[in-house]
């Protein structure tokens, strides 16, 4: 059973993901990480993210938490799949740009960010 287990962890998993291209869209996505900006995902194959980015990734699953996760204050990214980015594309905040796209399997998946909004001005 350990055997069995080692064999798909290292062998059949990476070759899977391989396969779908959920390792070259990672490969893609972990130059544009950054420790101080925070990334979430969609429940959207989040684990291969994990292992493949080396990073903490946060949940969010449902229109409402990615339309808060983007809207709220700091940088921050945020690996979406299509489906899902068109239900939520016209409620986006303003300045959230596409960084990566890339098909993963048979849908096209993205990186979004948004950066930090500029401080402002003090007044005379």
């Amino acid at each position: 059973m350990v055997l069995l287990s080692l064999f798909t962890t290292t062998a059949v998993v990476p070759w899977l993901n391989e396969r779908q291209n959920i390792r070259g869209f990672a490969e893609a996505v972990r130059p544009h990480l950054s420790p101080d900006r925070p990334v979430a995902s969609t429940k959207e194959k989040r684990d291969a993210w994990v292992f493949y980015t080396a990073r903490i990734v946060e949940e969010v699953d449902s229109e409402e938490e990615i339309l808060t996760y983007v809207s709220r204050p700091g940088p921050r990214d945020l690996i979406i799949d299509e489906p899902e980015l068109d239900d939520v594309r016209d409620r986006l905040p303003p300045g959230l740009v596409e960084v990566v796209r890339e098909m993963v399997g048979t849908q096209e998946m993205y990186l979004l960010r948004k950066e930090a909004e500029p401080p402002m001005a003090e007044a005379d």
